[in-house]
């Protein structure tokens, strides 16, 4: 064909250029029927790898793929495809070049075999990333995939970032934790790269199932799993490996002879301690491999010969498994990285359980099984409840002598929205605790008006006890850890009304309220720093004698205490840690992501008790005082002339068991104003009798009942107008009180 042209003489320059066009266009046609002509070589994902691909710019190493660099994924990449095999499983560290195999088995399929193929990350924006920093640049390196990629994409919409069109199919891109990801789709092969961080908000049910499911229409279709394992018993990507043939990655000693998989208990280095066994320095420089056979040490230059190509040999654990290929491997097989690097990083998390986490999952690739640990059993707790306060019976004991709050300020989730979480709780002698209220208030933490609002009416609210004694609350927490301003906006108006900004401290040996405030919000306010350890021991002793009433102990309403209450309270273990020769124990979650606002919130109302140095004779004096010169308000105690806060009318329960209640846009409004009614009401005993019933059978919805109720207040209100005007300090002098007795001192002379 190129002799025929050439012989033609052409004079005319533009028929010179006409030839070449013509002569690329005929060319371009004889390749691409060619192509489609004959069948597809018959090499798998390893061989077509080293054939054709190419590491685009910006990685360690670019240009032509050769998989004698990393040796241990030629057989990975040998079972892709291979007959009969409907799934692959790679778990292990974060660098074992999980994302070559991807690469490499999306590049084979489409130059070789194309076919439909689907790729699926945790979340679209990770989807992103993969197609625009990893994949994009993959396709153009390497000539072979760059020449079959449609162009034109601009126009025709036959590509995009998440969806890549060729000659014969396509691919998508997509995130494995929607439900579109997975519809109306049929493809050869999926791969869900990052298993263990896939958010279970998937109707249909698990990934893995649904991407078997979308394989059944080709007879020689298969998934492959790829993911660093997360915790034990919850490690998707673990649990898949162990329905496979596990196999592992063998290799041999050069001095024995032996035949071992390489474990992170056998890498050792020079260790100095002093007499009591503590470590005084480590030198990670000296780190080797002490063999699992003769225990001879193998040296940094033995172990990089050990993973030459050829070298590793992978031996499953259920060879008669032939449907499913799972391979595990850990950082020290990567001849890149120095067996000084992971001994850096073994030292780096010592005594620091959160390093440690990471360190188990992304170096030595394995599910990370936390510490076995005394904990509290839920159960037990359950039956110990009592109904000590209802819907029916709203009058607190008259064992409470003191009142705190708190609120958890949660920054939400898929599951549940951005709220504020706030627990009241009763004291008395010798610390005796009651929980009075148990409140969720959903909105966002920077509108004012759908959260700290009714945050404000639980910090006004009166709490009557049975002997008719009025109680307000004296100190109330609000943690800072999230939306830390918006906190402190809300604080500095508030804090000669009680209350405090805290921010917990999880360090072992932190006190459990520190000796003096901190200044912050250029000076305007004050922060307590808390040792959450601390008070979490405490709490946890008193947790473990609900069977013996007395000191410390703590009541739990019916009516606020479900079972969520009490799976969140223990939520958390106590765990051993040693540090050379010494011992230390510390609370930490059971599980990663277990909700434990429960105990927190306990934690911060313990620690404002705490910080208000009760004087229990006091204060229990001082309501005496009050009884003596309210004698009305003893012999109507039991007549609870107010309308509860707690009343669920026009609100919806979050349990059928429980008033604790979800504050919804029709009932804020009518929120407020009732308050508004029972802090009047339960503050004012200048009623007569007649007044009393009056008020107490006032239907709501009549109007002209209310007139006439607001009229009642207001002839109150000018009684009580100069001699009565402002908010109730809290003083330690004060005899009587017409208001409600808000027990305590002041935060700033404690402070």
């Amino acid at each position: 064909m190129r002799s025929l042209l050439d012989s033609v003489i052409i004079h005319d320059p533009t028929e010179l250029s006409l030839r070449k066009i013509y002569h690329a266009s005929l060319l371009k046609i004889i390749r691409e029927g060619r192509e489609l002509l004959l069948p597809p070589p018959d090499r798998n994902v390893c061989q077509w790898a080293n054939d054709e691909a190419y590491i685009a710019d910006g990685n360690s190493i670019t240009g032509k793929y050769n998989s004698d660099r990393t040796p241990w994924v030629e057989e990975i990449m040998e079972a892709i495809g291979k007959p009969g095999v409907k799934q692959i499983t790679i778990v292990g560290s974060a660098q074992i070049a999980k994302t070559t195999i991807i690469l490499n088995t999306i590049g084979k399929y489409i130059d070789d075999d194309p076919c439909p193929g689907l790729i699926l990350l945790p979340i679209e924006n990770m989807a992103k990333d993969f197609a625009e920093q990893k994949l994009e640049p993959y396709l153009q390196a390497t000539p072979a995939l760059r020449r079959k990629i449609t162009k034109g994409l601009q126009k025709n919409k036959k590509n995009s970032i998440l969806r890549k069109k060729f000659k014969g199919s396509f691919i998508n891109i997509g995130s494995a934790a929607t439900e579109q990801s997975y519809r109306m789709r049929s493809v050869k092969y999926i791969i869900i790269d990052d298993l263990d961080s896939v958010k279970m908000n998937i109707k249909e049910g698990d990934p893995v199932d649904l991407a078997r499911n979308r394989i059944k229409s080709f007879w020689d279709g298969f998934v492959i799993v790829a993911t660093t394992p997360g915790r034990y018993k919850e490690s998707r990507g673990w649990n898949e490996y162990e329905k496979s043939n596990m196999k592992k990655p063998y290799v041999t000693c050069p001095h024995c002879g032996y035949k071992f998989v390489m474990d992170w208990k056998n890498l050792i280095w020079d260790i100095d301690r002093d007499l009591l066994k503590r470590i005084i320095h480590e030198d990670k420089t000296t780190a080797a491999y002490r063999c699992n056979g003769c225990a001879v040490l193998i040296t940094e230059s033995e172990r990089i010969k050990m993973l030459a190509p050829g070298k590793i040999e992978w031996i499953p654990e259920h060879p008669e498994i032939k449907d499913h290929y799972g391979f595990w491997i850990w950082e020290i097989y990567n001849p890149r990285i120095s067996m000084a690097e992971i001994a850096g990083h073994i030292i780096g998390a010592r005594g620091n359980l959160q390093k440690q986490e990471t360190l188990v999952n992304t170096i030595f690739g394995l599910p990370y099984k936390p510490l076995a640990g005394e904990e509290l059993n839920p159960l037990k707790l359950i039956d110990h409840r009592s109904n000590y306060l209802d819907q029916d019976n709203p009058l607190i004991p008259e064992g409470v002598l003191l009142i705190t709050a708190a609120t958890d300020v949660q920054r939400g989730g898929e599951d549940k929205p951005q709220r504020l979480e706030t627990e009241v709780w009763g004291w008395g002698r010798n610390r005796q605790s009651w929980l009075l209220l148990r409140q969720s208030i959903p909105g966002s933490i920077k509108d004012y008006n759908q959260t700290w609002k009714y945050n404000d009416a639980i910090l006004e609210m009166v709490f009557t006890r049975k002997d008719g004694v009025p109680l307000q609350i004296t100190r109330m927490a609000v943690d800072t850890g999230y939306e830390t301003q918006t906190c402190y906006e809300y604080i500095r108006e508030r804090q000669e009304r009680g209350v405090v900004a805290i921010k917990g401290s999880n360090n072992y040996g932190a006190p459990a309220i520190a000796k003096s405030v901190t200044l912050v919000d250029q000076g305007q306010v004050r922060l307590l720093k808390l040792g959450t350890q601390a008070l979490k021991e405490d709490i946890f002793n008193c947790l473990q004698n609900v069977d013996k009433a007395g000191d410390n102990y703590i009541h739990f309403a019916e009516c606020f205490c479900d079972e969520e209450y009490f799976a969140q309270l223990t939520a958390e273990h106590k765990i051993t840690i040693t540090s050379g020769a010494l011992q230390y124990q510390i609370f930490v979650k059971k599980e990663k992501n277990g909700a434990n606002e429960a105990i927190d919130i306990m934690v911060y109302n313990r620690a404002m008790m705490e910080s208000l140095l009760p004087d229990w004779d006091k204060l229990e004096q001082s309501i005496n005082r009050w009884k003596d010169a309210n004698p009305d308000a003893v012999r109507n105690a039991g007549r609870n002339l107010f309308t509860s806060v707690l009343d669920t009318n026009g609100l919806k329960p979050v349990h059928s068991n429980t008033f604790r209640i979800e504050i919804n846009e029709t009932a804020r409004a009518k929120l407020a104003q009732r308050y508004e009614l029972e802090i009047m009401l339960e503050s004012l005993r200048l009623l007569t009798d007649e007044e009393k019933a009056f008020i107490e059978n006032a239907d709501e919805r009549d109007e002209e009942a209310q007139i006439e109720v607001r009229k009642i207040f207001a002839r109150i209100n000018d009684v009580l107008i100069g001699r009565d005007a402002g908010r109730m300090r809290p003083t330690n002098n004060s005899t009587t009180r017409r208001r409600p007795i808000r027990q305590g001192g002041n935060f700033v002379k404690n402070y």
